[in-house]
């Protein structure tokens, strides 16, 4: 059985949620739901759950990174459940195993518990590092192989909007995905990955693919708006050398 909990503080949200994973699946044991840092604490001691669903903002300005950070080491799987993108870099440094959207439809939950399987019976990491190391090599591209933690997404490369990296795991942003594709490379391995590829790195958080802007707005040091709406700041180390790009 698999055990897992469910951090929610809103109880209609997380009763639908509770009855949707035991309609869908015979083999997972529901701990009892939490709504704050104490109890979900006290629960993971207590119950060594192997899977957990995070709401992100809790009751009184408490967040469940403030569970994560409370504890020693996090040996279990975790998913952040949220109605908001913004949290998606912070879900990346706790190497969160995927990041769903509110409403959770059916097929958001079973794609997220078919990752939990496909992590748990993944093969070694270096055969998955020699894999993509050896896609790339004198292939013109239209696609790229990206590295996630349940294997390879083969991803077009004209859907790739823009990256955000932090550290060693970059979030890529995509046209046909509401939830960033989450990949364990640098943004300087994107970089090197995507040259020749029409991507600028434009901050040293953000590499964007330049047939998605929509619109360059100035300033001190500038900024982009992406054609998901999202406005990203161009910092001002990049800034000359973007607007030369932009001229030609």
């Amino acid at each position: 059985m698999i055990k897992v909990l469910i951090v929610e503080n809103e109880k209609p949200i997380a009763e639908h949620f509770s009855n949707m994973i035991l309609r869908l699946y015979s083999d997972i044991q529901l701990l009892p739901v939490c709504d704050n840092v104490t109890s979900a604490l006290a629960s993971i001691q207590n119950h060594s759950p192997h899977l957990v669903f995070f709401d992100v903002e809790l009751n009184n300005g408490e967040t469940s990174f403030d569970i994560l950070r409370h504890l020693s080491s996090i040996n279990f799987e975790l998913i952040f459940v949220t109605a908001y993108h913004k949290y998606a870099v912070q879900a990346i440094k706790f190497s969160a195993l995927d990041y769903l959207l509110k409403p959770v439809t059916e097929e958001d939950l079973t794609q997220a518990i078919n990752r939990y399987h496909q992590k748990k019976n993944a093969f070694n990491p270096k055969q998955l590092e020699t894999l993509f190391s050896n896609l790339h090599k004198g292939v013109p591209m239209n696609q790229v192989a990206l590295p996630t933690m349940q294997g390879l997404d083969f991803v077009p490369l004209d859907t790739i909007i823009y990256c955000e990296g932090e550290g060693s795991q970059t979030a890529v942003y995509l046209t046909n995905k509401t939830t960033p594709l989450i990949i364990s490379k640098t943004l300087k391995d994107c970089e090197d990955l995507f040259s020749g590829g029409g991507f600028f790195r434009i901050h040293k958080s953000y590499l964007i693919n330049l047939n998605h802007i929509k619109k360059y707005i100035k300033g001190k040091d500038g900024q982009v708006l992406m054609s998901n709406l999202k406005t990203l700041q161009v910092s001002r180390n990049y800034k000359d050398a973007f607007l030369e790009v932009l001229k030609k």
